[in-house]
């Protein structure tokens, strides 16, 4: 009995050592795929002059102003005309203010998440970063910035369908008011940002 039983020990860590050396052989080969990449998140800050408020991640660039993680692209034409509070990332935010909140009164949380706007600017990303700013200029809340380096990968949260339903369907209404205002009177509403030279509609300056 000592015998099968000394046999047995030996096969259970011969097979424990074959999953040791697989197993570091994984690791190696992932470790050779990630090498040189990184991925970023942003995150708020919660300490004690932070906020745990949620964040609508509004990211800017030369060619777009763009809405994370669902996705939401908004490019020179929906900032020609007034720029009020019914502009189409105006209209987004709120709606996404208005999902949320009222997701949590229904579960009965005192705590409402409250969430608002964090722009990401890019280094080519200033033009759009200036248009932004005048689209929430009327927003009746806080809002944040940070600035990043133009490789950095980011890493956004999962996307949530019935709050990127209930944003794009704000964004498509606030199209149709923008473009039936800038109708109604086009020498008051003329294209705010110049159209990026390559010409496909991005949001930057003339280049140099």
């Amino acid at each position: 009995e000592q015998g099968v039983e000394q046999e047995a020990a030996k096969a259970e860590l011969e097979r424990l050592q074959e999953v040791v050396a697989d197993t570091q052989k994984q690791i190696e080969e992932l470790r050779k795929e990630t090498v040189g990449k990184k991925s970023y998140a942003i995150v708020p800050y919660k300490g004690a002059n932070g906020t745990t408020r949620r964040p609508i991640y509004i990211e800017c660039t030369k060619d777009a102003v763009t809405i994370y993680p669902e996705g939401i692209r908004l490019t020179a034409a929906d900032f020609d005309g007034p720029l009020r509070s019914g502009n189409p990332l105006n209209a987004a935010i709120r709606a996404a203010r208005e999902e949320l909140n009222a997701r949590a009164t229904a579960a009965g949380q005192t705590d409402l998440p409250d969430p608002y706007p964090l722009l990401i600017v890019r280094p080519d990303g200033a033009y759009a970063y200036g248009a932004a700013m005048s689209a929430i200029s009327s927003w009746d809340s806080d809002f944040g910035y940070e600035f990043v380096d133009a490789d950095w990968k980011l890493e956004y949260p999962e996307t949530d369908p019935r709050l990127e339903q209930a944003m794009r369907h704000a964004v498509e209404q606030a199209r149709q008011r923008q473009a039936m205002l800038a109708k109604a009177a086009p020498r008051r509403y003329g294209p705010r940002l110049a159209v990026g030279s390559g010409g496909t509609g991005g949001i930057g300056g003339d280049a140099d």
